[in-house]
């Protein structure tokens, strides 16, 4: 892995640590965000999610991990329970002045080494737009989230048209009901595959292929080629490579930031149709999100 410029690799101990009890204005809402809701919230449930969180920290880190997860080439790291539990309880990736933060990247690529020669005999590769992660191997089944085209899973049992993803884990059953079910069937019954509190990903056989897709970005030039690392670049390249040049036209981002970033990243906590990059710098006041249904750009 190459990093531009000045570059430290931090622990992501040490990294809570420095923010924790850093004096930098940066540093002030990370803090309130744990003291506030983060250790509260674990206290009372057992858990904290901050996919599930409204915090602008919290919505921040998820957006920043997925950047760098996509930034780094991380997007090859294959679908786990375990990689899942990392990346909710990660911190962004943080751009300072002097330096980067990339533990998020070494985070997988450690995950890499250690998995890569397990994984591969039982690598499996999405090929759809989206495929629902149930919590039983039946669509009745409650929904933990999705993954998406060219996302790699390992299959760990097969089942009647159905292959299970992930060991089992915790459901975080509050009143019968599972926190991590985000549509569908959220009881926790065995009926719907929680046992014991407990749950494994299932996705249907027919969205899988032994062969990773080709990426539909190979070949792509000119403007299509600032976004071709974009998440649904096949169904929104038409939407992608105009937003980025209404940007790119009145000032608001360089080809460069493009090229950077690689384009446009689904943002589902804004809505159905949202996307975001960032233009100036990775921190919240230069992400910019761009509406493919209606093309509009904002901040």
């Amino acid at each position: 892995m190459t990093l531009k410029g000045t570059s430290w690799l931090f622990t992501e101990s040490a990294v809570y640590d420095l923010l924790l009890r850093g004096n930098a204005p940066q540093s002030e809402p990370f803090r309130k965000w744990v003291t506030e809701e983060v250790l509260p919230t674990i206290r009372k449930t057992g858990r904290d999610d901050a996919s599930e969180s409204t915090n602008p920290i919290a919505v921040g880190i998820m957006d920043e991990l997925k950047v760098a997860w996509t930034s780094w080439g991380a997007g090859k790291c294959l679908h786990s329970s375990n990689i899942q539990f990392t990346l909710n309880a990660t911190l962004q990736e943080l751009r300072m002045t002097k330096g980067r933060f990339a533990f998020s990247a070494t985070l997988c690529m450690a995950f890499q080494m250690l998995s890569v020669s397990a994984m591969a005999e039982n690598q499996l590769w999405v090929n759809t737009d989206r495929t629902d992660r149930h919590t039983c191997p039946s669509t009745d089944c409650g929904v933990a989230g999705r993954l998406m085209f060219r996302e790699g899973v390992e299959a760990l049992e097969k089942k009647a048209g159905w292959v299970r993803i992930t060991k089992r884990y915790s459901a975080s059953c509050v009143n019968g009901k599972s926190e991590y079910v985000k549509e569908g069937n959220a009881a926790c019954v065995s009926s719907n595959g929680i046992t014991d509190g407990q749950f494994s990903e299932w996705v249907q056989t027919k969205d899988l292929v032994v062969e990773r897709p080709e990426d539909p970005a190979n070949g792509a030039s000119g403007d299509d080629a600032l976004i071709k690392g974009s998440d649904d670049y096949r169904l929104y390249k038409t939407q992608f490579s105009q937003g980025a040049r209404k940007l790119i036209n009145d000032g608001t981002c360089t080809e460069g930031d493009f090229q950077e970033m690689g384009g446009w990243m689904s943002s589902p906590n804004r809505g159905k149709g949202m996307y975001f990059t960032y233009c100036g710098g990775m921190t919240l006041s230069n992400k910019v999100y761009l509406n493919v249904m209606t093309g509009e750009t904002s901040r």
